[in-house]
């Protein structure tokens, strides 16, 4: 359990949600705290390169550290679209093992399960 200062929290914003589903070719932001380090932002290579209706995830070439998984996956008006969960892709090239992109699960599937 937490216990959180309701005052503390006063003046602090929710995260807006976005109503507009992602699309492939459009750009996505990551701000989180891998592994509890100190915040990173992660605001180049950030292009979409995957929406699956069927998994209700997206895939990103916005790069991320190892334990980023639960950060949120901004647009560029810096409203949520997905949460980041795991490193998706990768392929080897003269023997080495080269990553192509990340993977977030959609909001809309994420606030689609809470209200059931």
């Amino acid at each position: 359990m937490v216990r959180i200062n309701a005052k503390a929290l006063q003046n602090i914003e929710p995260l807006q949600i976005s109503k507009k589903e992602p699309r492939e070719h459009q750009r996505c932001n990551i701000i989180g705290h891998p592994k509890g380090t100190p915040k990173k932002v992660s605001l180049q290579k950030n292009i979409i390169v995957k929406v699956s209706k069927d998994t209700r995830t997206i895939r990103y070439t916005t790069d991320t550290k190892s334990g980023s998984s639960g950060s949120p996956v901004f647009d560029n008006d810096w409203q949520v679209i997905a949460l980041h969960h795991a490193s998706a892709e990768s392929e080897k090239r003269d023997g080495k093992k080269i990553w192509l992109n990340n993977e977030g699960i959609l909001i809309a599937a994420i606030t689609d399960e809470i209200r059931k």
